[in-house]
């Protein structure tokens, strides 16, 4: 019996400890480049002066990841003096789709050979300047591609990607789809 009241008592300590309250007194937003602070602030949330605890906090990061702007989120505390605490939200953008490049022998030129120009596989692709870049949509973007070649009977159709930089700490990439398009069968 004094085994089970053990574990009762842990679990109520445990879950008490989980949920103690902080007063936030200031919230900092570190690592955001397209998105304003103030609009992070305003999705997460959580604002200043308030009481929280650790499930209000993993809500606020799972509000942010909702989004599907980042590629990663953290929220760090800094406890002061007297319960208040400076609350920093940390986070690291997916990139901007500035321009998508196509190449490969699919678009060497053949006689009477018909093939789809590079603007019907950019509505193909779905992909748009401005569209945020996660993997999931690039990936999205191959299968869609794929699955119109084979359509058209181009079986062994083999599509890469790479991801280019334009510039110096921006965040806006190029992507460079290469398409071989094999025989068509």
């Amino acid at each position: 019996m004094k085994y089970y009241i053990y574990i009762y008592l842990f679990l109520c300590s445990f879950i008490l400890s989980q949920n103690k309250e902080l007063r936030i007194s200031s919230i900092r937003v570190q690592g955001n480049i397209e998105m304003t602070e103030q609009d992070i602030i305003n999705f997460s949330g959580i604002f200043v002066n308030s009481d929280i605890n650790a499930i209000e906090i993993q809500n606020a990061i799972n509000r942010l990841w909702l989004l599907n702007r980042f590629k990663n989120i953290q929220i760090d505390l800094e406890e002061s003096y007297g319960g208040v605490t400076d609350l920093i939200i940390n986070v690291e953008e997916f990139p901007i789709l500035n321009n998508l490049i196509f190449q490969g022998n699919y678009f060497k030129f053949q006689l009477f050979n018909f093939k789809k120009s590079k603007s019907e596989l950019k509505k193909i692709s779905e992909l748009v300047t401005g569209t945020v870049l996660s993997d999931q949509k690039i990936n999205m973007a191959v299968n869609l591609i794929k699955e119109d070649f084979i359509e058209r009977n181009f079986h062994n159709i083999k599509v890469s990607y790479t991801v280019e930089n334009v510039e110096l700490n921006s965040n806006k990439q190029n992507i460079i789809f290469n398409i071989d398009s094999g025989e068509k069968s």
